[in-house]
């Protein structure tokens, strides 16, 4: 059985311990049902060659059923290989690979793990900046995440830096009363009212 998926030009290998083969036996719970049909798919495209986009897909759907079943681990495990063949199939900058990214660091912070979201945050503005510029909604809905994770570690002077560039940009990309600067703009007075 071969674990490889064809990408053109490069050949992508997903470790195959992290997918469980699934027997046809009855299933007591619709999501493990859910998953083990989601696991069949991705097999199934593994051994047929499958388009990579669609693997992606499935791997990010299925990062969002383990995130519903509280498998955050799982849902990061499926969330890096989706990045893995991200890059691999469209480039280590594209902003794919930088949606993975902030959805990878989403769960870590879910998760109170800090650290670990601000090191897909970071790579993830760079990203977005490259390819939609540095006054752009993906942008600032980096920014904005990032200061909440400064925001939650207590570092509350980055927060403030990160939320100001997020409404900064907000104020320029969106209209007046969209949601977007209003959370933008609530966060950061919480921010300065807990200096």
């Amino acid at each position: 059985m071969s674990n490889t998926i064809a990408a053109s030009p490069t050949v992508v290998i997903l470790e195959e311990s992290k997918y469980t083969p699934v027997s046809d036996a009855t299933f007591e719970s619709s999501s493990i049902l859910d998953e083990a049909m989601a696991l069949r798919q991705i097999e199934g495209f593994k051994l047929t060659g499958g388009n990579p986009h669609e693997i992606i897909d499935l791997l990010t759907q299925l990062s969002l059923h383990y995130v519903k079943e509280g498998k955050f681990d799982k849902a990061l495990l499926s969330l890096k290989d989706a990045c893995k063949l991200a890059e691999i199939t469209y480039g280590q900058e594209h902003s794919v690979v930088a949606e993975i990214m902030v959805e990878m660091a989403f769960i870590n912070f879910s998760q109170r793990r800090f650290e670990s979201a601000r090191t897909y945050l970071e790579p993830a503005i760079a990203i977005y900046e490259k390819n939609f510029g540095l006054i752009s909604d993906q942008v600032a809905f980096a920014f904005h995440k990032l200061a909440k994770v400064y925001q939650a570690s207590g570092q509350m002077q980055m927060a403030e830096k990160y939320c100001q560039k997020a409404l900064s940009i907000y104020e320029k990309t969106s209209c007046p009363d969209d949601e977007q600067i209003n959370a933008a703009r609530n966060d950061l007075i919480k921010i300065r009212q807990s200096q």
